[in-house]
């Protein structure tokens, strides 16, 4: 039998958040860091099965921020896989072979609905 599991998260911080040079090397900033935590202890509490390496299809349903800012799906893309490559879900981001994205309408500070399955 094939694991699927779905689970809501926050909104992810945008690509452009992710990174920056401190030093001369390329750091993961503290918005990142904050966010690859709060994800971990969710993915716990939400009782998220560990995937291993299998091949993976993640479905996302984008609820955003209710402010006038227009919003980039694929800029929520690398920060979502990472959380869940750190948490623990899969080994890497590398195992999804398919990926849909939806944008939905506008939600308080905003979330992701995210299904993961084994293909």
């Amino acid at each position: 039998m094939k694991k699927k599991a779905t689970f809501e998260l926050p909104w992810p911080p945008s690509v452009n958040a992710l990174r920056a040079v401190f030093r001369g090397r390329i750091i993961s900033t503290k918005v990142a860091r904050e966010y690859y935590k709060s994800t971990a202890k969710l993915i716990q509490t939400q009782r998220v099965p560990d995937f291993g390496v299998s091949r993976l299809r993640l479905l996302v349903t984008a609820y955003p921020p209710c402010t006038t800012r227009k919003r980039d799906l694929g800029n929520i893309d690398k920060a979502l896989q990472d959380a869940l490559g750190n948490a623990g879900v899969f080994v890497d981001d590398e195992q999804v072979d398919q990926m849909v994205y939806t944008r939905a309408e506008q939600s308080g500070k905003g979330f992701v609905s995210v299904t993961l399955e084994e293909i």
